[in-house]
């Protein structure tokens, strides 16, 4: 796995680390974090793993504007399979049958009733995020109002997206905000036009989202052939195209000499697709290798850009599957 050099990665962590850490990064989210250095082909590349109190999508997007190539998560999954955090573990006395041997107490863990509750923990735990970045981001450009009701969302989700949004207004990544509790559950907030700001919302959470279900990819065929894959990768390159212009792309990437283009958008898309539906043809890229990924887009519309323009189109839960079949597909051609 190709990363940046040492010290370009920890420079950015360590400026990341004083100017947000005790704000919008607070200490229980950095408890438990490691950065694993490592040599390959006599250049030192790194990796950081952050985790800690990692619940749901909001701590999951302070880990990756911190600089986290992954972030590790067990507790909400845990309290969606049923934990009651009744810290029994070690005793084998687990009262929802968890963390027990004891065939009796095992029966309390209904696996079909609970599979589905993770699964759909799982689906949706970036969706209250997205949703909020989404509105944010498509006003940053002018200093915009935005309005967000949240009375359908779970308390926990209210609660982490408030936190949040205060946060943002401390470190003044948002001019103004305020929350209307019940019954009208509605925030208001303006946005900035500052730049750090609006690097802050670009979207790079979301690449590096996308860059973990690739190297899932990656590792789930690796097992699937019994070897390890020939896998590198380029997150946010700047190309120069014939015409003078300059661009930057999100994630590009070749596995066993295939080579793949992925860009992400978390907000509006339609200003974009066609452009990169040309560059895809100046690159030589057929619709299996060049795709866009949105945050929140229904099947049916997605097939349905996916006929009109040269990129293939997933939103987030399609993906995985989606790039699965096109590297396996790639991968027993050769």
């Amino acid at each position: 796995m190709k990363l940046p050099p040492i010290t370009t990665f920890l420079n950015r962590l360590l400026a990341l680390t004083i100017d947000l850490q005790n704000i919008l990064f607070t200490a229980p989210y950095m408890e438990n974090h490691q950065i694993i250095v490592v040599a390959a082909n006599s250049a030192i590349k790194t990796k950081a793993d952050l985790a800690g109190k990692v619940v749901g999508a909001f701590d999951i997007a302070r880990m990756m504007a911190l600089g986290a190539d992954w972030c590790n998560s067990a507790r909400g999954f845990m309290f969606a399979l049923g934990c009651l955090q009744a810290q029994t573990c070690h005793t084998g006395h687990c009262p929802t049958g968890v963390t027990t041997q004891d065939p009796q107490r095992m029966r309390a863990l209904v696996v079909p009733d609970k599979a589905e509750r993770v699964l759909q923990f799982h689906q949706n735990t970036l969706h209250a995020l997205k949703e909020l970045l989404a509105k944010i981001k498509s006003n940053m450009q002018r200093g915009g109002f935005i309005n967000l009701s949240i009375k359908d969302y779970t308390q926990k989700d209210i609660s982490d997206i408030c936190q949040f949004c205060t946060r943002l207004h401390e470190i003044a990544f948002l001019e103004q905000y305020k929350y209307y509790k019940s019954p009208q559950y509605l925030i208001k907030a303006k946005t900035t036009t500052l730049p750090t700001a609006q690097n802050f919302f670009s979207g790079k959470w979301l690449e590096r989202y996308v860059l973990l279900v690739v190297q899932d990819v990656v590792n789930t065929l690796g097992a699937e052939l019994g070897r390890e894959l020939d896998f590198t990768y380029l997150i946010n390159p700047q190309i120069v195209l014939p015409n003078g212009n300059d661009f930057e792309l999100d994630l590009i990437f070749h596995i066993n000499g295939s080579f793949y283009w992925i860009e992400a958008k978390t907000g509006d898309y339609q200003q974009h697709i066609n452009k990169y539906s040309k560059i895809s043809r100046l690159f030589g890229l057929d619709q299996e290798h060049s795709i866009m990924v949105l945050t929140d887009i229904p099947v049916e519309k997605s097939g349905a850009l996916t006929s009109l323009f040269s990129m293939r189109v997933y939103g987030l839960q399609q993906l995985r599957t989606g790039l699965l079949e096109t590297v396996r597909r790639d991968l027993a051609a050769q």
